[in-house]
């Protein structure tokens, strides 16, 4: 009987392991055709820090951009935490671990 917990199964690294190659971030589009917003958002601050970036950057344009690319990572911010508050809900308990109260 296999019990899923949703955490990968471990094991020690062997001398010879390679690291796993980085996952390539999504586009904008695909991001929003997966409908990932936190990919999204993600693609929205590569985006914004290109334009910020770029030598011919409209100083008109930098106050908003900054702003909107500081918004974002706020944005980022907020989901993953949330996220991790979420996957520690339960403080890593499987199904097969259930309450005893005279652990207590």
């Amino acid at each position: 009987m296999t019990i899923v917990t949703g955490k990968p199964n471990l094991r020690a690294v062997r001398p010879d392991d390679e690291p796993p190659a980085p996952k390539k971030p999504l586009t904008l589009i695909e991001a929003a055709e997966a409908d990932d917003h936190l990919a999204e958002l993600k693609a929205m601050r590569q985006i914004l820090a290109r334009a910020l970036s770029a030598p011919n950057c409209p100083p008109r344009d930098m106050a908003a951009l900054s702003r909107r690319q500081l918004e974002i990572g706020r944005e980022i911010d907020a989901l993953v935490a949330a996220a991790e508050r979420e996957a520690d809900v339960n403080h890593g308990a499987t199904e097969a671990e259930a309450w005893d109260e005279s652990a207590i």
